[in-house]
């Protein structure tokens, strides 16, 4: 009998237990009594591009980012022969050709890079550079074509279209103030982003009414071209960068290092460049000292000696394991590692 009691005395005491554990609904009371969830904090859509350049578009930079992203289909020099290009048999338009870019806009040689052009295999880099970022790309590719000697004829050239237009550009010559119009900046992004240069060429030959002279029987062809090549350079922060003559004994070398997980590569890993013989395999001392990537990983070797027949390759060791890049054969002075 008090065996039982006593189980039913233990059963009882289970259920007390049992029912203090236990939440107004039924629910398990850890649950009825935890604070609520945070609502999730929603990530603002990017900001819409603005159609325009914020700021003059930066060659140097452009030829950068071409470099660690265009290079590998459109070539080193742009001549659209690049790796990938090359290994797909698809035909890649040559930016160094005078008629791949005179008859686009600046805006649609944009728009192409913002969305691509999936059927020639072209990805969109709307969400992976900025605004700025791809106007910078853009005029790098689509000024690639003019050469140093143009835009030095055209800069002398120039001159007489000085007197209004300003030495700089902004319609500030000293005729301007006698113009019975405005004359335009050539400096305006707005203006000059929407214009091609085939329409600054027959500009130039033509004039316009009264107040633009026409220098069609007075400038030979590569003189019109040289004078349009220069007026756009107006509007660009380095007009020359992309102008450089090549030179074929050394190379500038640029990549990045990225840390998966990590916004920033961890500090003191140094960036090593080396090279090997592609006949035989041998390894060649180029007596380079290592870089330190910069915060965004970004790195860049210059004067690095260019040999033909040689591979290059970019190195780092982290955590006691070395990790490389895919070799590469630059084609021209500048090599993506």
């Amino acid at each position: 009998m008090m065996d039982r009691w006593l189980r039913l005395a233990l059963i009882g005491l289970i259920g007390v237990m049992a029912s203090a554990c236990v939440g107004l609904g039924g629910e398990p009371a850890i649950i009825s009594t935890r604070q609520p969830a945070p609502p999730a904090t929603a990530t603002p859509p990017p900001a819409p591009d603005r159609g325009v350049p914020a700021s003059a578009p930066d060659l140097t930079n452009g030829a950068r980012l071409y470099a660690l992203n265009c290079a590998d289909c459109h070539g080193e020099g742009g001549r659209g022969n690049g790796p990938v290009a090359l290994n797909s048999g698809m035909a890649i338009g040559d930016f160094t050709d005078p008629t791949s870019a005179r008859d686009q806009t600046p805006h649609e040689w944009f728009t192409t890079i913002t969305n691509g052009r999936i059927e020639n295999l072209m990805p969109p880099w709307g969400n992976v550079l900025t605004e700025q970022e791809r106007w910078d790309v853009a005029m790098y590719t689509y000024t690639l074509h003019y050469t140093a000697q143009q835009l030095e004829l055209g800069a002398t050239l120039y001159q007489e279209c000085a007197e209004c237009h300003g030495d700089t550009g902004r319609g500030d010559g000293p005729e301007a103030v006698a113009s019975p119009v405005r004359v335009k900046d050539l400096t305006d992004q707005t203006a000059m982003t929407t214009i091609d240069d085939a329409f600054i060429y027959r500009l130039l030959v033509e004039g316009f009414e009264d107040v633009m002279p026409a220098y069609g029987d007075r400038f030979s062809e590569d003189e019109l071209w040289a004078v349009v090549a220069y007026t756009r350079s107006l509007s660009l922060a380095d007009p020359r960068a992309a102008q450089t003559p090549v030179d074929d004994t050394v190379l500038d070398i640029s990549g990045t290092v990225t840390l998966y997980g990590e916004d920033t590569p961890p500090d003191g890993v140094g960036v090593t460049v080396s090279a090997f013989d592609i006949e035989t395999g041998q390894p060649v001392n180029l007596n380079l000292t290592p870089v330190q990537p910069g915060p965004d990983g970004l790195y860049r070797f210059t004067g690095v000696p260019r040999e033909d027949g040689l591979a290059y390759f970019a190195s780092v060791t982290y955590g006691g394991y070395p990790f490389a890049s895919a070799p590469r054969i630059p084609q021209e002075g500048t090599a993506a590692l």
